[in-house]
């Protein structure tokens, strides 16, 4: 029953687009969010032709552990901070938007905590690069909400304290998308 009710819906809103007009086209700039439901990532997308945009990416978290170091550690306030840019094809411009592309996203990262004093990890460097894949659907020409998928690998580059070597992961990641155009 619920698979039938998405179903319809999909159906709904793909058959609905065809009726829609012109979504948002060559020297449109978009002002929004990647990750409404986690650690969001502020996003400006410009489109370049009717189906060519690019993205600007930035982020940053910020992490500050509670209470105070005792005598023999320190107090690490962890930080992550994100930047990269995103190349993405549409193959419609209308009402429901599915694209294709590819993104690179470079991020520092250090863990928080308590630490022996002089124990403290270093931040460590990761480079996300991948395959992007979703879909936008337009409200109006100003207004967007999707969902994006990204199919990629994370590269952490080596560090000192705690010696780390280069390493590679594969990994996915599904985020809500909103964007307001200008």
């Amino acid at each position: 029953m619920k698979k039938s009710f998405l179903v319809l819906i999909a159906m709904f809103l793909f058959a609905a687009s065809g009726f829609s007009q012109n979504y948002p086209g060559t020297g449109k700039f978009g002002l929004g969010i990647d990750g409404i439901t986690s650690s969001p990532n502020i996003v400006g997308k410009y489109y370049f032709t009717d189906k060519v945009a690019g993205m600007i990416i930035a982020g940053a978290d910020f992490d500050i552990p509670g209470g105070d170091e005792t005598v023999g550690t320190e107090k690490v306030t962890g930080t992550d901070i994100r930047a990269g840019l995103a190349f993405m094809y549409h193959f419609t411009n209308t009402k429901v938007s599915p694209y294709l592309g590819i993104q690179g996203i470079y991020q520092n990262k250090k863990e928080s905590g308590f630490y022996t004093t002089g124990t403290a990890p270093d931040a460590r460097s990761y480079l996300n690069a991948g395959v992007i894949f979703g879909i936008d659907y337009f409200f109006d020409k100003n207004i967007s909400v999707g969902i994006k998928e990204t199919v990629g690998t994370e590269i952490g580059f080596e560090r000192d304290v705690p010696k780390q070597e280069t390493n590679t992961k594969m990994n996915t990641n599904t985020v809500l998308t909103a964007r307001f155009y200008f």
